[in-house]
């Protein structure tokens, strides 16, 4: 209906939609003060680097590709199951919501690319402003169900239960610390990429060259390490505009944490592996950015 039709309502109703869902957070900042809790572990998590000079970005896109096609198949194996099964339980309800934003924000990015010449100027930055702020709702959620030392401890030991299942009876079985060391990278690491994963959303979802006037003076005006991380990532997947010298100087600014200068980093390198960047570029990504260049290792 969003597609076919520009009745106000529609887009009313859209609107009203979003604005209720995950409404009891506030959007997240990503500021210093937000993520101290994130920022004290940022030692378990992966750091970023560049791909070497011999890298092929063709063959970096068709693996993410062939990627993105195996997770949209295991996706839908499971909204099938998840079908078959009446669970009434928190953890399903939360599901749907979730489900429910995604889908919401990915019809608020249809309605603002395809009429981005019929609807007005405010009601655009509305509707990005909005669509933007229910990520970020998701992201505070998030972090209320992640920051408490409680909650840490109980996901961390989980998941060395579950390694010690898998090494048991091992030739080179880990130790006890060993095992609670890995738990926690893995732990840290997947909450990383959660956050990495929605700036990522939020940037595919509405982003837009059509929108790039209306995207600078939504972020603007909500000045926030997130709202940064949202312009660039889409000043740089829509406009292949890296503005290496204009990122080094924000994310030196005192209101940014260890943890949201990490995420920039890999949207800097998720775009450079993207496309073909030449010696005299990448070396002003390293001296101004800190970005190495290696391979990582799993």
């Amino acid at each position: 209906m969003s597609h076919h039709s520009n009745n106000a309502c529609i887009l009313q109703e859209i609107l009203c939609n979003a604005k209720s869902l995950f409404n009891k957070f506030n959007p997240a900042t990503l500021t210093k003060e937000e993520l101290l809790f994130f920022d004290d572990e940022i030692g378990n998590i992966i750091k970023a680097a560049l791909l070497p000079k011999n890298y092929s970005p063709e063959k970096v896109r068709a693996e993410k590709l062939k990627k993105k096609d195996h997770i949209e198949n295991v996706n839908e194996r499971h909204q099938e199951e998840a079908k078959k099964k009446e669970n009434e339980e928190i953890a399903e309800e939360l599901a749907i919501e979730l489900r429910r934003s995604i889908k919401t924000v990915e019809v608020m990015g249809i309605v603002i690319k395809n009429r981005s010449g019929s609807l007005k100027k405010d009601e655009l930055e509305n509707v990005f402003e909005e669509g933007m702020n229910v990520h970020l709702r998701i992201l505070t959620s998030f972090f209320e169900l992640i920051k408490h030392k409680e909650q840490q401890n109980v996901l961390v030991d989980f998941i060395k239960n579950r390694l010690n299942i898998i090494v048991k009876d091992k030739s080179k079985e880990p130790s006890k610390d060993e095992l609670e060391t890995i738990a926690k990278k893995i732990f840290w690491n997947t909450n990383f990429f959660v956050v990495f994963g929605f700036i990522n959303k939020i940037v595919h979802s509405l982003g837009s060259d059509k929108l790039q006037a209306i995207v600078d003076k939504v972020c603007s005006q909500n000045d926030t390490p997130a709202t940064f991380l949202v312009k660039h990532g889409i000043l740089m997947w829509y406009k292949k505009n890296l503005q290496t010298a204009n990122i080094a100087e924000r994310i030196s600014d005192d209101s940014f944490s260890e943890t949201t200068k990490r995420i920039m980093k890999f949207m800097i390198v998720h775009h450079c592996s993207m496309h073909r960047i030449d010696f005299k570029e990448k070396q002003k990504i390293q001296n101004e950015l800190g970005i190495p260049t290696k391979r990582l290792l799993a």
